[in-house]
């Protein structure tokens, strides 16, 4: 047996401000990470750490254009 979940979320906001929200590092940390080495940038790499685990990770590949989700690749442990 295979569990398979899947969500949807609305947010009634402005697109811009939900962008601006992931992108700042001063407004992340308030709600997902506890701490940002940078803003997330087009072809930057950043390290972010979580508030559940000590270690840094890095978050690369980053591909940024305003007021668009892009998924975000290599958040993992350095080893």
């Amino acid at each position: 047996m295979i569990l398979e979940s899947n969500t949807v979320i609305q947010i009634q906001i402005p697109v811009e401000d939900v962008f601006e929200g992931i992108v700042n590092p001063e407004i992340m940390t308030k709600y997902f990470i506890s701490e940002s080495s940078g803003r997330l940038e087009s072809g930057k790499e950043i390290m972010w750490k979580f508030p559940e685990f000590d270690d840094y990770y890095p978050v690369k590949e980053i591909k940024i254009k305003n007021n668009h989700a892009y998924p975000l690749y290599g958040v993992q442990k350095l080893w």
